[in-house]
């Protein structure tokens, strides 16, 4: 008996001195995690950290299961209480799905031809346009160029198609003509069909800017709500064209080929998949995509999962894993960094979609007055269904 006792004794030595290791293992683990909590905190701008101070006992609770996971998932980025936890998901987003390849294909072919005819014509006339931007730099950011309108503020529309497509169209007419335009997003929730309660399609909203235009904010103010389409008048601005990047709306365009776009047309609409994970973001963090399993359906209001739609304006190759985008977005300034974010390459499928458009110079005489008549084929005779929000269920 005795024999027995001291082996068993003996062989409780060594699990015992292994679960001691790993014990070692877990609370340095969780000591490296709360070390680097005040690390990332400090990168939290004070905004928000006076937000989250006067914050109600709901959104502190969200605010406060994110911070865990941050710890437990050991997040690169400090979640914290942005404009975005104000409103429900179907109030922030509203990305009806792409065009058809075979549209978008046809978008594609037209958008060429048009751009030919208008280069050729600014060649004519003796316009010459200097490209601040290289494709190859390792970094670039449209604001350093003062290319960029005010951040502006979509709620209590889902009406970030309309926004990102009026913020593309502010930043190539100011790269063509030097002039700062308030586009009236106002004008295309009016015009374009949509529903501020689901959302609306970006490339009908850029088919009305090629072929109709928009008028001024001043003229028509957003008020976040759908209103009687007015008459179009002789001022009302317009695209040349415009183009998905890859015919296929689903695909993430490699970041090559949207620093391509970006350069050579200014701010690229894209579409992403929301989370509550990206609605924390604030300040000069950079996101990195902490959800898996999104897809471009990916929709749960109730977990604040959506699609929306947004403007890539600048990168950073040297941030994150492998490079960030410069975002800008339409939740106004309390996100982010003043209504700009970084995202990573990839993250939450950010640049499928991805979108240029190009505005014309003043001069060339396109780009103003309502079109006479569009050459683009008509989306509603062009066999395409009844389009359903990325808010069903996955394919």
């Amino acid at each position: 008996m005795l024999k027995a006792s001291r082996l068993t004794h003996q062989k409780k030595q060594p699990l015992a001195a292994a679960a001691a290791i790993v014990g070692a293992v877990i609370c340095a683990g969780v000591a490296s995690a709360q070390q680097s909590s005040p690390t990332l905190k400090a990168k939290v701008p004070q905004l928000y950290q006076e937000r989250l101070q006067n914050a109600s006992p709901e959104i502190r609770a969200k605010i406060e299961a994110l911070e865990q996971r941050a710890l437990r998932e050991k997040w690169r980025f400090w979640p914290t209480y942005t404009a975005a936890f104000d409103h429900p998901m179907s109030e922030l987003g509203g990305a009806l799905p792409g065009p058809s390849k075979a549209i978008a294909a046809a978008q594609q072919a037209s958008a060429r031809q048009a751009l030919q005819r208008y280069y050729g014509e600014k060649r004519r006339l003796g316009i010459h346009s200097t490209i601040a931007c290289n494709s190859r730099f390792e970094s670039f950011d449209w604001r350093s160029k003062h290319k960029l309108s005010e951040i502006q503020k979509q709620d209590p529309c889902a009406s970030c198609w309309a926004f990102a497509a009026a913020s593309a169209f502010e930043g190539s007419y100011l790269i063509e003509n030097n002039q700062l335009v308030d586009a009236s997003e106002q004008r295309l929730v009016n015009c374009v069909p949509n529903d501020c309660k689901t959302g609306g399609y970006l490339w009908k909203a850029l088919d009305y800017l090629v072929s109709t235009g928009t008028d001024l904010e001043n003229d028509d103010p957003y008020v976040g709500k759908h209103r009687h389409c007015t008459p179009t008048s002789a001022q009302m601005r317009r695209l040349v064209t415009y183009s998905m990047i890859d015919t296929d709306w689903t695909k993430v365009v490699a970041p090559a080929k949207i620093k391509s776009a970006l350069c050579e047309h200014g701010p690229i609409a894209v579409r992403l998949i929301s989370t509550a994970a990206f609605r924390s973001l604030s300040g000069e963090q950079v996101f990195h995509q902490v959800d898996s399993g999104l897809t471009v359906d990916s929709d749960n209001d109730d977990l604040g999962i959506g699609g929306h739609f947004l403007n890539i304006i600048g990168w950073d190759d040297t941030l994150g894993a492998h490079g960030a985008w410069l975002v800008r977005n339409s939740w106004g300034k309390a996100w982010g960094n003043g209504g700009y974010g970084w995202i990573e390459y990839g993250a939450n499928l950010i640049g499928h979609q991805a979108t240029w458009v190009h505005a014309a110079h003043d001069k060339v005489g396109v780009g103003r007055g309502p079109k006479a008549s569009s050459t683009l084929p008509t989306r509603r005779t062009a066999g395409v269904p009844r389009a359903r929000w990325c808010a069903t269920t996955a394919r």
